[in-house]
């Protein structure tokens, strides 16, 4: 009931924020099922005298609970299948922006055709109209990060 359900990069976690009973419990059962995991434990900024740890709990292969935990297991296969999912619209976004990069554009240029070639034809396209700007920022900086293109003079283009 305290705990949240993640998976990055094809690696599943689940998140604790308890320093207490819930700590220990947890991994008394971990080693009671005999998985293997990794064990990171994290501070907020504001947690100046780290009184409020928060434990990462990582799964290399979530195949080693499938057995013993099968609601867990369950839990991270609809995890990362919604990533999975995710990542594959972004990749299919970034494959119109660098389509459209024949020629430097701005971002102005590359969030508008954006719209039209995808965002628009989404069912909840008015309600998260707003937010889709910023969207198209991170697709284009994920681009960037990854050396797919380059920025020239505040326009984008294909490298």
């Amino acid at each position: 009931h305290n705990s949240e359900v993640y998976c990055h990069n094809g690696k599943c976690y689940f998140k604790i924020f308890d320093d207490g009973f819930q700590y220990h419990l947890t991994e008394l059962a971990l080693k009671t099922l005999n998985v293997n995991y990794e064990r990171e434990e994290l501070y907020n900024e504001g947690d100046e005298d780290y009184e409020h740890p928060i434990y990462n709990y990582y799964f290399e292969n979530i195949e080693d609970i499938k057995d013993t935990c099968p609601e867990l297991f369950g839990e991270f296969t609809k995890c990362l299948e919604a990533h999975y999912l995710w990542k594959e619209g972004v990749e299919s976004r970034q494959q119109i922006i660098t389509a459209y990069l024949d020629t430097a554009k701005t971002l102005n240029q590359i969030h508008k055709h954006l719209e039209n070639e995808f965002y628009k034809k989404e069912n909840d396209y008015e309600i998260n109209k707003i937010t889709l700007k910023s969207h198209t920022e991170f697709l284009v900086d994920d681009l960037l990060k990854r050396n797919l293109i380059r920025k020239i003079n505040n326009k984008y283009a294909n490298i």
